[in-house]
């Protein structure tokens, strides 16, 4: 059987909604153990099935049509990686056989930080560093609150040379 990582982004999530939701995907699995969780009007579920990921994501876009904005369906392999609090991530994923979680990459909220902050410094160097004259006709014509912090930081930069 395989192993299923399913999120799905709704309008507005209800009772009513998240019952129906989870009806649909319950007539489709080979397996009782169906866990899902939701922040904020995202829901978030964890299932095995011998279907295709190509079938369940067919069947989910019919009947699930004007239940939702969007999802993401994956299968749980070694090349996954989540990262939610540690008892959301102990209930999802409870579900999944042990000797195939050791090759999933979880994250814990310090790494998550670390991630992020890698990212936006890689973001950073990529991106144009806007010129010390955009930076001061900025500040003439909408006042120096209305910098990005971007903006401060190579405004700062520019200070020093």
């Amino acid at each position: 059987m395989k192993k299923y990582f399913l999120t799905i982004i709704t309008s507005s999530l209800n009772t009513q909604r998240t019952r129906k939701i989870s009806d649909a995907i319950f007539e489709m699995i080979d397996d009782n153990e169906i866990r899902y969780a939701y922040i904020g009007d995202t829901l978030f579920f964890t299932f095995k099935t011998d279907s295709e990921r190509i079938d369940i994501f067919h069947y989910l876009e019919t009947v699930l049509e004007n239940e939702l904005q969007g999802f993401v369906l994956t299968e749980l392999n070694d090349n996954t990686s989540v990262s939610f609090p540690n008892d959301m991530l102990e209930y999802l994923f409870s579900n999944v056989d042990s000797d195939s979680t050791n090759d999933i990459e979880w994250f814990d909220d310090e790494q998550v930080e670390e991630n992020i902050v890698r990212m936006l410094n890689n973001i950073k160097k990529i991106t144009n560093k806007p010129s010390l004259d955009f930076i001061l006709d900025k500040i003439k014509d909408k006042g120096i609150n209305s910098l990005t912090p971007y903006e401060k930081d190579s405004l700062h930069e520019y200070s020093k040379n």
